[in-house]
This record gives structure tokens, sequence and C-alpha cells, in this order.
């Protein structure tokens, strides 16, 4: 995951201003293999922008 937003030029600290400050739109506790929620913020440029929070483990391992 963390290679694929490197090729796409998104910053990390863009990835935890959207996750610490963005809104939950959608919850999918049953998505397999790990539940995951699309959300809505904006990165530190107050740009807008929608990130797919894909796994916890994931993004624990990217902050």
């Amino acid at each position: 995951m963390a290679n694929r937003i490197q090729q796409l030029g998104i910053l990390r600290i863009d990835v935890i201003n959207c996750i610490m400050n963005g809104e939950i739109i959608e919850d999918y506790p049953t998505d397999y293999p790990h539940p995951s929620c699309l959300i809505f913020g904006h990165d530190t440029l107050n740009n807008r922008g929608v990130m797919l929070w894909l796994d916890m483990m994931a993004i624990m391992c990217l902050l």
C-alpha cells in the first residue's frame, strides 16, 4: 500500500490529515479480508480528496 501511495505522489502527512480530520462516509464492516471504510477529507493544503481505508493494520503500518 505504501508503494502505491508513493507512486501516486500522495504524501504521508496528507493521508494522516485525511484520516485524523476526515469524515467516514461509508462503512464496510463485512469487507473481506478486512473491514474497510470510505473517508472524505482534505490534504494539508485543504484540497478535497477521498481515501479508502482498507485495513486497520495497513494504516497503522503506514503511519
